[in-house]
């Protein structure tokens, strides 16, 4: 399994983004499942799909910005000039093109939350988020909008009846046919119609030498350079507490697909500009960013330019910090510096595995993401080993893992900093884990132990209560047999020393509520 999951690790290193997402209470069909709640299921997975590709398109976007404001990658970020039209027409329209996913990837997440497993026995907790996490970056976006209109506005309305129809007949065709007259188009600017193509608007009119846009703009305070530092630095501020990890192989979405060689790209060539990059990246940032607004004064009332840089300079870290890795997860996980590796492994035997996985963080401490995709590098599900890899920032989390056929699984476990987990799921419909009132989430740390070295086999029940007997048992490769009855603490927690072995030994484990026999498997190899 550790060489398994070694080769596979670079692959599923190269990826992320800019911004946060939180995870949704889905539910695995029971024993008597009819054909409607099949449909049900097949719908979750196209939902769940859905969700993906928006993530996976935004943190795509959030490549290209950070290559823009890097000169493709010729200068520390922020700190090359004055950006061009174009350049800073690309970065808007990457805004608009993510906000016109707002009404499908809100009703697939509305109806991801529906269907739950909330109310019945053996759920996990559940933690309200993906509605609040796809509101929250929607809500930064129209936001984002929203500011351009105004300033659009600002700067019109300091201006001549004629200056202003010069800015109406300059509109692109494709703007300009929204509107059957000049009149109209104010109205509809004034509105909130044109909020997804306001900052691109207001460039356009900003690099206009035919009106007196520029210069009011600039009397105003309004320079499009401060603008674009702003609006960018806390765009990726914003996503990044949403992350996604795949590879290409795997992505089952078509707009997605570009994303992983830009996170190659990133990887790579963000090396060039900082000679350790790990370590100097957020302050770099900051000091770059804030320099850059300076002391704007936007319309909306004053801009914390500290705080901007400051958020920025850890979200661009944080992807520094993701992407950056070698072939050994041990390894990866000390350049991470505040990661854990979670490997999921599915141990459904009768269908397909899972593999698309969210994690959310229970407890959301602004420490990195508080959610992460991820999905399986691999399409092989008679590989019992198989896993989806998944690094978080230390904390509790709950994961739901889907299978092609829309069955899912929750666990809820504690991610240790600088250790790699193993985490049993599964996504049988018919499976022990839907048994009695407790859902049991089960986990080994390390995930790859070495040769000699001991590992700790934990479970929790859901809801967390003490005194739950918990029966586990070991049998190793090597002959080794153990086994013991405990009980579980406040917090629903009892755990299970075994002691290391030689090397190529395999370790068995099973753990079982005694009350309700519900029973999950966990194995790793030395």
């Amino acid at each position: 399994m550790e060489n398994q999951i070694n080769s596979n690790w670079l692959n599923k290193i190269s990826v992320l983004f800019v911004m946060m997402l939180f995870i949704i209470p889905f539910y695995s069909c029971d024993e008597s499942t009819k054909p409607e709640e099949e449909n049900s299921a097949l719908a979750k997975r196209t939902d769940i799909e859905t969700v993906t590709e928006f993530f996976a398109v935004k943190q795509s976007a959030a490549y290209d910005v950070l290559k823009v404001f890097s000169g493709n990658y010729t200068h520390k970020f922020f700190e090359g000039g004055d950006l061009s039209y174009e350049e800073i027409d690309f970065i808007f329209k990457k805004f608009a093109d993510l906000a016109e996913y707002e009404n499908s990837v809100n009703a697939a997440s509305s109806k991801l939350l529906k269907k739950t497993r909330l109310n019945k026995p053996g759920n996990v907790e559940a933690v309200q988020g993906l509605g609040d996490a796809v509101k929250g970056f929607f809500s930064w976006l129209s936001g984002s909008g929203k500011r351009s209109r105004e300033r659009v506005l600002k700067v019109a309305s300091n201006m001549s009846e004629s200056e202003r129809s010069k800015l109406y007949s300059s509109l692109r065709p494709e703007w300009k046919s929204k509107a059957s007259n000049e009149g109209y188009f104010w109205k509809k600017l004034e509105s909130g119609d044109f909020d997804n193509q306001a900052s691109q608007m207001y460039n356009d009119f900003y690099h206009d030498a035919e009106t007196d846009f520029p210069f009011v703009a600039q009397e105003k305070g309004l320079t499009i350079q401060k603008i674009v530092v702003k609006e960018g630095a806390e765009g990726l501020e914003k996503g990044s507490k949403l992350m996604i990890e795949t590879v290409k192989a795997a992505t089952p979405l078509g707009k997605g697909m570009d994303m992983v060689e830009k996170a190659d790209e990133y990887a790579t060539k963000v090396k060039d500009l900082y000679t350790d990059p790990v370590k100097t990246i957020k302050e770099e940032v900051k000091s770059a960013v804030a320099n850059k607004i300076g002391s704007y004064v936007d319309i909306d009332g004053a801009v914390d330019g500290g705080a901007i840089s400051e958020g920025t300079g850890e979200a661009i870290k944080f992807i520094s910090d993701y992407t950056f890795g070698s072939d050994d997860p041990s390894d990866i996980i000390k350049k991470a510096i505040d990661l854990g590796l979670a490997k999921l492994l599915d141990s459904d035997k009768k269908g397909s595995k899972s593999d698309i996985a969210i994690a959310e963080k229970k407890n959301d401490d602004g420490k990195g993401p508080s959610v992460v995709i991820s999905v399986d590098p691999k399409d092989d599900d008679s590989d019992l080993e198989d896993v989806i890899d998944i690094l978080v920032t230390e904390g509790d989390w709950i994961f739901t893992v889907f299978d092609d056929e829309g069955n899912s699984d929750k666990v809820e476990i504690f991610i240790e900093d600088g250790v790699g987990t193993v985490v049993v799921v599964s996504t049988d419909p018919e499976g022990e884990h839907t048994k009695g009132d407790y859902a049991l989430s089960v986990w080994a740390s390390p995930a790859d132990p070495g040769p000699g070295v001991g590992v700790t086999v934990s479970a929790r029940v859901t809801p967390r209560v003490a005194g739950m007997e918990i029966y586990f048992s070991i049998t190793g490769t090597d002959g080794y047999a153990d086994e013991e009855t405990t009980t579980t603490n406040e917090e629903g927690l009892a755990t299970f020393y075994i002691p290391g072995g030689e090397e190529g030994v395999h370790d068995n484990v099973t753990i079982k509520i005694v009350q309700t026999g519900l029973t999950r498997t966990i194995s790793y190899t030395f």
